[in-house]
């Protein structure tokens, strides 16, 4: 069941390292508003479903514990890759789905990595979509 849309919905796009998490926490924490605002991860989609493969995987350190997931990068990407052969937008469904139910006014989507991801956060909130691309270099 559809619940309130979002006033806002902010995608935030870059590359590895690059600060996705940390600006959404910054942003998070600077609204301090949690009963008006959410921030979702893509990533802990697939996260969610790599932990649930084996009792002795720990999904709460997979999202947030960068040295911790680094052993099961090439799992999470062989899994990852599995599921985008059967649905490319399959993290992003879940995504909405969770906004749908949340009842945000305003909701930051960390993580977002390719157009047609973009394009489907349009094509369901329109106007309501900002995205917000970090572009960092070192050195």
């Amino acid at each position: 069941k559809q619940g309130q849309n979002p006033k806002l919905v902010l995608l935030i796009s870059g590359k590895r390292f690059s600060g996705k998490d940390y600006l959404s926490n910054i942003l998070t924490t600077q609204l301090n508003q949690p009963d008006q605002t959410k921030t979702l991860l893509i990533g802990s989609v697939t996260k969610r479903l790599y932990a649930a493969t084996s009792p002795t995987i720990d999904y709460h350190q997979l999202v947030h514990d960068r040295h911790y997931k680094e052993p099961h990068r090439e799992g999470l990407t062989r899994l990852y890759e599995e599921m985008y052969a059967q649905d490319a937008l399959f993290e992003v469904r879940e995504v909405v789905e969770s906004i749908s139910l949340g009842q945000k006014e305003v909701v930051i989507v960390a993580d977002v990595r390719l157009l047609e991801e973009v394009e489907y956060f349009k094509e369901v909130y329109g106007g309501k979509v900002l995205l917000l691309r970090i572009d960092c270099r070192l050195g």
